[in-house]
């Protein structure tokens, strides 16, 4: 008898360990000096009886807050009509189990650009958040609830097949105008990562004197919650310089531009487009997310609802295939379909095409730090120079900003190569198809070939006479 009363105590003292809010982060990598990067995610799961006492009338409210610097990028809740009620998930092998929280049992109810803190409200009492043996009870080991944050609205509709089977209290995160996301944008132009290169978080409790809508703010009393905090929401990286398009094609142009996104992994992806107008301007950071095993396109204008974008740059996501098509606009056409790219280079080398029936277009982004000046050469038969043509003067080709040429416009007879030569590092995309009004209509890009001399200097060619 001594030694099961021994067993029993033990087990107790071992529930109560185990009970208690664990909030773990998974982190992805982010850049420094940043005004939009895309963090991690964030799992809070209860095993007990830990909102004790919470109601509409006497909330608890957790502050997520991040650490190192981090801060919030977009604004998603603002006030009471933004709030975001959580879908939560009931984990459990017992077949007769089910969840019992209410739809808004937690919700985010602030979450401001510019602040380092996420703020939830709990709504319901945890003593019947779940329903074992026909009864109401508390989350326990045998049963627990989690609820994340840090996903898009895509992945969050996955709680829909747990709401069908009664273990998830609603069918995804939402607001009053339906699903919405919680990708976690976050601002590091002052943030610096702790020791071993991770930005890190925490969570406070409050009480019901805690008031975070609207434009009033007050922190309430502090609760002595057991809440334990693991991992972390981001680890500082270096990336490479992304990918790029580099042609986007105005709203009212003889073209439309598609974009098109595919995640062939098992992982969602995010990335965050930078949108740039033709002389450089940052127009605005957009976060586009992947979905596990997606094909998404759309036209340009359905992916950010504006006309004036020039060439994208896309950084994160790594593993998200990136294309755009380009197609003439109305009647018949074919699209040409160009990879986002990676590279680019300061000396290219075309084969022009026949100008009676075709155009050859270039458009080009000027990657360098400093103005590009550029120049066209075109040779004939044996290297002979029959031409050339400064497309770019000193001091008018900014760094960022594109430039577009039609090449056979000035393209001697003859001419069997046409060289591009830049000062400064040139992203670029030739393409080549049939003229305006022509059906149907052709256009495919032209590769390039870049090559790379090593004992002329730039705008130096060979004359064979």
């Amino acid at each position: 008898m001594k030694r099961f009363k021994l067993t029993i105590l033990t087990l107790i003292c071992t529930l109560q360990a185990l009970a208690g809010i664990d909030i773990t982060g998974t982190f992805r990598p982010v850049e420094s000096g940043r005004n939009l990067e895309v963090a991690g995610q964030l799992v809070m799961v209860v095993r007990g009886n830990d909102f004790v006492g919470a109601s509409p009338t006497k909330p608890i409210y957790l502050a997520l807050q991040l650490e190192h610097g981090l801060t919030l990028a977009q604004t998603r809740v603002s006030d009471e009509a933004s709030v975001i009620h959580l879908a939560s998930i009931l984990d459990t092998d017992d077949p007769d189990a089910s969840i019992n929280m209410p739809a808004n049992a937690i919700s985010i109810v602030r979450w401001m650009s510019g602040e380092n803190a996420i703020w939830l409200r709990v709504t319901s009492d945890s003593s019947t958040w779940v329903r074992q043996n026909g009864m109401p009870s508390a989350p326990n080991e045998s049963a627990v609830i989690s609820t994340h944050l840090g996903i898009s609205a895509e992945q969050g509709a996955k709680a829909e097949l747990a709401w069908e089977r009664g273990l998830a209290n609603a069918r995804n995160h939402e607001n009053l105008w339906g699903p919405v996301s919680t990708l976690l944008g976050v601002n590091t132009m002052q943030a610096q990562p702790d020791t071993e290169g991770f930005y890190r978080f925490n969570c406070s409790a409050y009480d019901e004197n805690t008031v975070v809508t609207g434009s009033f703010f007050a922190v309430g009393n502090a609760l002595a919650l057991d809440i334990s905090t693991d991992g972390a929401i981001a680890q500082y990286t270096h990336q490479a310089d992304g990918q790029w398009l580099y042609h986007i094609t105005p709203g009212n142009a003889l073209f439309t531009t598609t974009l098109t996104m595919v995640n062939m992994d098992y992982l969602e992806h995010a990335t965050v487009a930078e949108l740039y107008s033709s002389s450089g301007h940052l127009l605005e950071e957009v976060v586009l997310t992947a979905p596990t095993g997606s094909n998404l396109t759309a036209t340009i204008q359905d992916w950010f609802q504006r006309g004036d974008i020039s060439h994208i740059h896309f950084r994160g996501g790594p593993n998200c295939l990136i294309k755009v098509g380009y197609r003439i606009a109305t009647g018949q056409g074919a699209t040409a379909h160009v990879n986002a790219s990676t590279t680019d280079a300061t000396r290219f080398v075309i084969s022009p095409g026949e100008g009676q029936y075709v155009f050859d277009g270039l458009a080009a982004v000027n990657k360098g730090q400093e103005a590009a000046e550029v120049h066209a050469r075109f040779l004939g038969s044996g290297g002979l120079l029959l031409g050339e043509s400064q497309l770019a003067a000193p001091q008018t080709f900014f760094s960022n900003s594109k430039k577009l040429w039609v090449l056979d416009e000035m393209t001697p007879v003859g001419t069997e190569l046409i060289v591009i030569e830049s000062t400064q590092p040139l992203g670029c995309v030739f393409l080549r198809g049939s003229r305006p009004g022509v059906a149907p209509g052709y256009l495919f890009e032209v590769a390039p070939q870049q090559p790379r001399i090593s004992k002329l200097e730039l705008g130096d060619i060979i004359v064979v006479n």
